[in-house]
């Protein structure tokens, strides 16, 4: 039996099983060396594979004669972190077994064309025992990757063990961004119809995941009465996402001048019910908009049963229109439809006055791009 010296690290992985971690292999001498019967080499079998250039060196222990051998400790392992011998982290590969290498007659490692050598027998560590220095080989698989796609091409990849839980947190900590656009949301397919959800359960198939955006930068993305409100402010770009229902839902934001963008996307904003009111000794002109700026630009946008009350207390005249009360030159309305409006006058106060209109207060819309727009359906109720 061959004895062996060798700087080391103790290593006890069970009662039946103790080997020694060799931190070295050069020298093979040392005044501080522990005693073992045999050598363990741990060889990671990149040779020929796409490992990006990285190289892994083998890794070594010292086994006992007749003992069983701890194998090298997974990153899936709770212990991995604390363990002096870590399975090494092959770009792109996993290690799914270790195993000896056939032979010839000579005793020299068959090796394939691209010279890798032959897998004979898996080693099992719960039952196999050292009887001769050994070299252990891994057998690697590519992990299965998740890819995200956009712009036409993949802007990520990365490779996880087969079972892993994947969440929005570990693949993707931030939204993607592109230039020129917003961010919309993570589809299964390269058509969008199909929306992906986080976390998910990676099999052995590859996963591909597309990011769909918008046109334009900063939009809003809403679908319900309070993302709506929330993000309506004089320069929001909105970008709304379904019809949104506005029943019990205080509008408060009506008497700034808006400048932004409104994209409808063909869906409606349903039961608004607004309530205006003027300070005393305040003519202020309201509105639902209030004022549409140069600048504004609202399409394809239908608000259906839509109330806009009128109330007053100024001494002042006062103009109210349901959807605004000014529309200034340059600012564009292009498929808007008002289905079932009403604007009415609510408190009055003795010496008041306010004169009502459906869409706007102004006698001309002169430089105001109107496009296949209906405010038709708006009625006015000048008494209270």
């Amino acid at each position: 039996m061959k004895r062996k010296l060798f700087t080391l690290l103790l290593i006890i992985s069970s009662v039946a099983c103790l080997s020694l971690v060799l931190t070295g292999c050069s020298g093979c001498s040392s005044s501080n060396a522990a005693h073992y019967d045999y050598l363990v080499t741990f060889n990671y079998n990149t040779v020929g594979l796409d490992v990006q250039g990285e190289v892994y060196e083998d890794q070594y222990l010292g086994a006992f004669e007749g003992k069983k051998i701890m194998q090298p400790v997974k990153p899936s392992n709770k212990l991995y972190n604390s363990s002096d011998f870590k399975e090494r982290q092959i770009n792109r590969y996993e290690v799914v077994g270790w195993y000896t290498a056939k032979t010839d007659a000579d005793g020299n490692v068959q090796k394939t064309p691209d010279g890798r050598p032959v897998l004979d027998r898996r080693w099992n560590f719960n039952v196999d025992v050292v009887t001769s220095d050994i070299t252990l080989y891994a057998l690697l698989e590519v992990k299965p990757s998740v890819s995200l796609v956009y712009d036409g091409k993949v802007q990520k990849t990365s490779n996880y063990t087969k079972g892993t839980k994947v969440t929005q947190q570990r693949f993707l900590p931030v939204p993607p961004t592109w230039s020129g656009h917003t961010f919309y949301g993570y589809y299964k397919d390269e058509n969008m119809t199909e929306p992906f959800s986080f976390p998910f359960t990676l099999g052995e198939q590859d996963v591909v995941i597309y990011a769909r955006f918008i046109d334009g930068e900063n939009w809003s993305i809403v679908s319900t009465a309070d993302e709506f409100h929330k993000a309506y402010h004089a320069t929001a770009k909105i970008y709304v996402d379904a019809d949104i229902d506005f029943t019990d839902y205080k509008f408060t934001k009506t008497k700034l001048a808006f400048n932004g963008e409104i994209n409808g996307n063909k869906h409606k904003l349903k039961n608004l019910d607004v309530a205006l009111s003027t300070e005393i000794n305040s003519g202020e002109m309201m509105g639902f908009f209030g004022r549409l700026g140069a600048r504004s630009h609202i399409r394809d946008l239908t608000f259906e049963n839509m109330t806009v009350t009128v109330n007053t207390v100024a001494k002042l005249p006062t103009q109210a229109a349901l959807f605004a009360w000014r529309i200034d030159s340059g600012a564009k309305l292009e498929r808007v439809k008002v289905v079932n409006g009403r604007i009415r006058r609510g408190t009055i106060f003795e010496g008041s006055e306010a004169v009502l209109y459906g869409l706007c207060t102004q006698k001309s819309l002169s430089g105001v791009t109107l496009t296949e727009c209906d405010f038709d359906t708006i009625d006015i109720e000048q008494e209270p």
